[in-house]
């Protein structure tokens, strides 16, 4: 399958994620924190220090999962992490949550040259446990992705929706259905 702006979805049990330190699996432990569950309902949890390297070919990626971040204005927050693109440390890409949070994005970085690259992140934790739920990453143009997963945005030009379809206050496309059951007795 090729396509022409997919972004891949990476499951944790994926391959391409290589894990450093205790390390855990689990299925759905931490549920539904407020933004959806678990991509495939697997998860790679942390409660000490700890990291993984994601690598891909592409031109960008980002890291998700799941945390109940502790935020002590002496030490910081708990669990904690650093990213690192090619190695080169980048920035928290966004908001620190107040409290339990799924879907979260860890790292990202966009914009690289066309390539092979690593996202890695180090987890430093004192008493929390941190989450990767799953990457996403978009491929060398072009690229050959097979049957991976592939998130579809509302952009894509390769869908049309009808004019039941609206756009929600979070950004998402939404439709009221009206469904009748008859049930013969």
């Amino acid at each position: 399958m090729s396509i022409d702006d997919p972004r891949v979805v990476a499951d944790d049990s994926d391959p391409l994620f290589q894990w450093s330190g205790p390390w855990f699996t689990t299925m759905d432990f931490v549920g539904d924190l407020g933004n959806g569950s678990p991509f495939l309902n697997t998860l790679h949890g942390i409660s000490s220090n700890g990291g993984l390297t994601f690598s891909f070919r592409g031109t960008g990626a980002g890291i998700w999962g799941s945390l109940t971040l502790r935020n002590d204005t002496t030490l910081g927050p708990d669990p904690n992490w650093r990213c690192l693109f090619d190695g080169s440390e980048i920035p928290h890409p966004q908001w620190l949550p107040s409290g339990p949070t799924s879907n979260y994005m860890f790292c990202g970085y966009v914009g690289a040259a066309e390539g092979n690259h690593t996202l890695q992140l180090n987890a430093i934790i004192r008493s929390g446990t941190l989450y990767i739920d799953q990457a996403q990453y978009l491929p060398a143009l072009g690229a050959d992705i097979g049957d991976a997963w592939t998130q579809i945005g509302r952009g894509d030009k390769r869908f049309t929706y009808s004019s039941d379809w609206t756009s929600s206050k979070e950004g998402l496309l939404e439709v009221d259905l009206h469904i009748w059951s008859l049930v013969n007795l």
